[in-house]
């Protein structure tokens, strides 16, 4: 039983009530009336779940990243350093953050090393693609670029301050959820 599972049979077990037994409605599938302290807990565990996910991603991506050696690529990549690897997971917490917060349902994105020493930040789904790349030189532009699966009309092509990209990011996603999610 996985571990997710288990939390799931704990909240269960301590919230029960007369409400919350299996009920069948017809033909359609069963489902399950919790009070709402279980949904607040269960909700709780999610962010938790995805929240160590999140940290699991980042801390395996950057013990394979931190030790590429110069040349990785055999066409002369730069090595990743710490900074910049740095700067593109705190951006990432912050934006995965704010988006579960808003309970926008995103994967979790690939972290990748580019050639010039950038980091690239990349989700992919039926939705949507975006990606955020990560300048070598923290005073250099960030790259946003997120389009919008049938919907040319939402893509997104910016380089501003990484300060500023969180906001446009969270704008983005507001629009596309409002729209066909």
């Amino acid at each position: 039983m996985s571990e997710f599972k288990q939390k799931l049979d704990k909240i269960d077990q301590k919230y029960k009530t007369p409400y919350s037994t299996w009920k069948t409605i017809g033909e359609k599938p069963e489902w399950r009336e919790y009070d709402l302290n279980f949904i607040r807990e269960l909700i709780e565990h999610i962010k938790i779940d995805k929240q160590d996910n999140l940290k699991t991603l980042i801390e395996e991506s950057k013990d394979y990243i931190l030790t590429l050696p110069q040349n990785w690529d055999g066409y002369d990549a730069d090595t990743i350093e710490i900074n910049v690897l740095n700067r593109a997971t705190i951006l990432l917490k912050n934006v995965c953050s704010d988006l579960w917060k808003k309970t926008y349902e995103i994967p979790l994105p690939i972290i990748a090393p580019v050639p010039d020493g950038s980091i690239d930040i990349n989700w992919e789904n039926e939705k949507f693609e975006l990606l955020i790349n990560v300048p070598k030189n923290e005073n250099d532009l960030t790259h946003l670029y997120g389009e919008h699966i049938h919907h040319p009309e939402h893509e997104i092509d910016i380089r501003s301050p990484s300060s500023v990209v969180k906001a446009s990011l969270l704008d983005w996603f507001e629009l596309i959820y409002n729209i066909s999610f």
